[in-house]
C-alpha cells in the first residue's frame, strides 16, 4: 500500500510541474491534441551501463525499454531486465580469481569485497519497470525534456549448486521522481539520458541461516532508504 500511495503522489506532482500551452489549455488528455502522424509514437530501447554493472552488485543486465506516446506531450514507459553475473563477475569465474564462503558466513565476491560471486553459488533474477513522462517542450513527445515518475522491482535468487534448497531472495524495489532528456533523429535513432531521485526498499526474502546475504549484499548506510538514478538509453523509434 506504501507503495501504491508514493507512486499516487509522485503521479501527482508531476501534474503539477507540467506546462500549459500558450492558449491557456492543458493538452495532456485533450483528445483534440493528439500526436502528428509523423512523430514517433513507439520507440524500442536498450539499457547500456546495466550490462555492465547491475541494480545489484555483481550482476548484469540485459535490459529492454518500449515508450509509448500516448498524447501530445505524454508517453508511458515500461521496461524488463534478464539479470545475470556481470562481465567482471564471469572473469573472475574462469580465473579462480573470486573468493568463497567468509569467515562469518557470507560470500566474498572479487577482491576482499563482500558479494555474490562465486562458483559455488549459482544466481538469476528479473527486473520489471514502470514509467511516465510528460514532455515539457513545446514539440512534445517523445522529444526534448520531460519529467515524471519512475518505479522498477529487481529480483535475484541466490542458491547453492551443491544443495539448491538453500536459497534466499534479493529484492531491491525503487520510486523515483525523474528528469531526463531524449532526442529522436529524422532517421529514427533514440539517445536517452535520464536522472532521478526517490526512495528505495531492498530486503531480503526466504532468509537462510545458512546464507547470511542480508549482511553482505545489501548494505546499511546512512542514505538506506534514498535512491538515486542515471539511465542511459540508445534505440529506433517508429
Amino acid at each position: 500500500m506504501k507503495y501504491l500511495i508514493a507512486l499516487l503522489l509522485l503521479i501527482s506532482s508531476t501534474f503539477l510541474f507540467a506546462q500549459k500551452e500558450d492558449d491557456g489549455g492543458f493538452v495532456g488528455f485533450n483528445s483534440t491534441s493528439k500526436t502528428p502522424s509523423k512523430e514517433k509514437t513507439s520507440l524500442f530501447k536498450v539499457g547500456i551501463i546495466p550490462f555492465l554493472f547491475g541494480q545489484i552488485y555483481g550482476t548484469g543486465e540485459l535490459r529492454f525499454n518500449y515508450e509509448r506516446v500516448i498524447a501530445k506531450k505524454q508517453s508511458i514507459l515500461a521496461g524488463v531486465s534478464y539479470v545475470f553475473p556481470n562481465l567482471f563477475g564471469l572473469a573472475l569465474y574462469s580465473s579462480g580469481a573470486s573468493g568463497g564462503r567468509g569467515s562469518n558466513g557470507g560470500y566474498s565476491g572479487y577482491g576482499s569485497r563482500p558479494g555474490i560471486l562465486d562458483a559455488n553459488y549459482a544466481f538469476e533474477g528479473v527486473r520489471g519497470m514502470l514509467g511516465y513522462r510528460y514532455y515539457l517542450l513545446r514539440r512534445g513527445a517523445p522529444h526534448g525534456i520531460y519529467v515524471g515518475p519512475y518505479m522498477s522491482y529487481n529480483f535475484v535468487n541466490v542458491s547453492e549448486k551443491a544443495a539448491p534448497q538453500n536459497y534466499e531472495g534479493l529484492n531491491y524495489f525503487d520510486v523515483c521522481a525523474v528528469f531526463g532528456v531524449q532526442a529522436v533523429s529524422s532517421k529514427h535513432f533514440v539517445f536517452d539520458l535520464t536522472t532521478g531521485l526517490g526512495y528505495k526498499d531492498n530486503f531480503i526474502s526466504n532468509p537462510n541461516n545458512n546464507m547470511d546475504l542480508n549482511s553482505q549484499t545489501i548494505p546499511i548506510t546512512p542514505f538506506d532508504h534514498v535512491k538515486f538514478l542515471i539511465q542511459l538509453n540508445f534505440g529506433y523509434g517508429l
